[in-house]
């Protein structure tokens, strides 16, 4: 009788983040079984967005500074032993929008070694939505006997999707996010008058748009993911678990 082996086998992988305000990079153990843990994160400020939605494409300059942020995660990967074939690069909104990104995708593959993929909002979607099926397992029951939304505030879009009893109903990615605001009222009359109305009329048409997809009144639970909702979750405190923090009415 051949008995099957018991050992678990263990290995490390790596994702890159091309996003509009910073470069990131996390490293997670994984093993046979599925299961996976962070164990190393690196965020290198770098105002892609910020660049592109002012001028339609990333500056030399700025490719210089990406250049170097890959290279010492890099340098990173290898003390961590980790494989080209481990890692995966993507790159979201900044990219998708600007005219040079076949350009910064050559430059870093030649003189990084990263292949970075640009993921469109749908995949983005999926992603979010696989990540917090994840973050919420221990309530999943609870999710899918309710209506929810998941919102995902970046730098230059933000993602909507709705879910119908746990299952995605629908999804609706909106070029409208922090950095788009920040360059869009810069020079704009001052007053909190006028950035309630800019804010209000944008959120509106947002919402006009999801309204008629699930009245919004009809929403049980308000499921926020990435960098800017984390802050905003610290400032206003909550009930803390593993993986996220509960903000009740």
């Amino acid at each position: 009788m051949i008995q099957k082996s018991t050992t678990v086998q263990k290995r490390e992988v790596a994702v890159i983040d091309v996003g509009s305000t910073a470069i990131r990079m996390a490293i997670a153990e994984i093993d046979s079984l599925g299961n996976w843990k962070i164990i190393d994160r690196l965020n290198k400020p770098i105002p892609l967005g910020k660049n592109v939605f002012l001028n339609s494409k990333i500056s030399r300059e700025l490719m210089i500074q990406s250049v170097k942020i890959l290279a010492g995660y890099k340098e990173v990967l290898r003390g961590w032993q980790i494989d080209k074939n481990n890692v995966k690069a993507i790159a979201t909104s900044a990219l998708r929008d600007a005219v040079n990104s076949d350009t910064f995708i050559d430059q870093m593959a030649v003189r990084t070694g990263f292949k970075i993929s640009i993921i469109e909002g749908i995949e983005e979607n999926r992603l979010t939505y696989l990540a917090v099926q994840y973050a919420l397992r221990n309530i999943k029951h609870e999710l899918s006997r309710s209506n929810s939304v998941i919102i995902e505030v970046g730098g230059g879009s933000t993602e909507f999707m709705f879910l119908q009893r746990g299952k995605i109903k629908a999804a609706h990615s909106f070029n409208i996010g922090t950095v788009r605001i920040e360059e869009q009222i810069k020079y704009a009359p001052t007053g909190s008058d006028y950035m309630y109305r800019f804010l209000n009329d944008r959120i509106q048409a947002m919402f006009d748009v999801l309204d008629s997809e699930l009245e919004l009144k009809r929403i049980r639970h308000f499921i926020a993911v990435g960098g800017h909702m984390r802050l905003t979750a610290t400032k206003i405190g909550g009930k803390e678990e593993e993986m996220y923090k509960i903000i009740e009415k």
